[in-house]
């Protein structure tokens, strides 16, 4: 298993914010977001971030 840290590397700040986690388990990947208030980590695959991702552009191809 493999932990990245995913920076904004558009930012202008001199440090990188830092926006989530890829975690590569077994090829299987993961985003990983934790809640500063609840400290709590939210987990969800690629997969599903990448369908969600998709059905956005649908709809906004939709209303052009």
């Amino acid at each position: 298993m493999i932990k990245k840290e995913i920076r904004n590397s558009s930012s202008e700040k001199k440090v990188k914010p830092r926006l989530f986690d890829v975690v590569i388990d077994h090829g299987q990947v993961y985003f990983e977001v934790k809640n500063t208030k609840t400290k709590v980590i939210e987990k969800a695959r690629m997969e599903d971030i990448m369908r969600q991702i998709e059905e956005a552009r649908r709809e906004d191809q939709q209303q052009e």
